[in-house]
């Protein structure tokens, strides 16, 4: 009898993927304006999870699209928690009542720098030309 070989296959595990440290929005700071604006206006600075989601016309609080516009306007810190309930920060009140001339635009400005990854692109490139649309797009 010819001698027989054994072949395992080893079946690959998953590859875990690594884990991305760089944060970034998947909203705008306009519409993550938007939603600290729905919390100050409708919901008198205060807002439930429930509430938030309906402010912003959403049917429920387990929508994507609903928590990744949250984490946005957390990331630019324009809304926080109290408890289970979501607040506006100082700085969001600095950009929709601003006391000064000058102020919304001035917080803008912070709210855009609070997202890491737009800081650091700002200092990589303060002074210099931007590399071209594909260039940018390869960096990030």
């Amino acid at each position: 009898m010819p001698a027989q070989t054994e072949t395992t296959k080893s079946t690959p595990e998953k590859a875990k993927k690594p884990r991305v440290s760089v944060r970034y929005p998947r909203y705008s700071l306009t519409d993550s304006v938007s939603v600290a604006k729905a919390v100050h206006e409708q919901g008198g600075g205060l807002a439930s999870r429930d509430r938030l989601a309906a402010f912003l016309e959403y049917k429920s609080v387990a929508n994507g699209a609903f928590l990744n516009r949250i984490a946005a306007a957390r990331l630019f810190d324009l809304i926080t928690t109290r408890g289970s309930d979501f607040v506006i920060t100082p700085l969001a009140t600095k950009i929709l009542m601003p006391t000064y001339d000058g102020a919304a635009e001035e917080g803008l400005v912070e709210a855009f720098f609070n997202v890491p990854l737009f800081k650091e692109l700002h200092e990589e490139y303060s002074g210099k030309e931007l590399p071209a649309e594909f260039g940018v797009k390869n960096l990030l």
